[in-house]
């Protein structure tokens, strides 16, 4: 095994994404372990994805479902998750299972900050939205290894 390869989250170069017709939709995020994104650190995971995101108060990130299960754990601030008709609010430590292929979203309902970690357990991840994701304007995104 290599040498412990770690990041932290205040020194990630943060992508702005929004949905050009609802303003509430509107996240941050960096994939730190993947290469080829955007702000990519050079630390490769070779078994999972990981997305860090943050949400200013109210707002969401877009109703989407994604290839492979999610580990959703909240860090800071206070988020409902939505996955398929049922609703969950999360607090900072807060942790949920986000099934393969169910719809699910994401809104802060905090009055401050919140940020959140999501992992899969594969490097390759299709993610496919409601809406066209800004500043993109594609719906259907493959992550790390491409599609499962």
């Amino acid at each position: 095994m290599s040498a412990t390869r770690s990041v932290s989250t205040t020194d990630l170069e943060l992508t702005d994404n929004w949905y050009a017709d609802d303003p509430s939709v509107a996240w941050r995020d960096n994939f730190p372990f993947t290469p080829g994104t955007p702000g990519t650190t050079g630390v490769v995971a070779e078994s999972m994805l990981v997305v860090y995101a943050e949400f200013d108060a109210g707002k969401a990130l877009g109703r989407h479902t994604d290839s492979a299960e999610e580990l959703l754990v909240v860090l800071d601030g206070t988020l409902e998750v939505q996955v398929g008709e049922e609703r969950r609010r999360l607090d900072a430590g807060g942790m949920t299972l986000v099934p393969e292929t169910v719809p699910h979203e994401v809104r802060n309902v905090g009055e401050s900050l919140a940020r959140m970690v999501a992992v899969f357990p594969t490097t390759a991840v299709t993610s496919t939205f409601d809406a066209p994701v800004m500043p993109f304007g594609e719906t259907t995104f493959a992550s790390g290894g491409g599609e499962n």
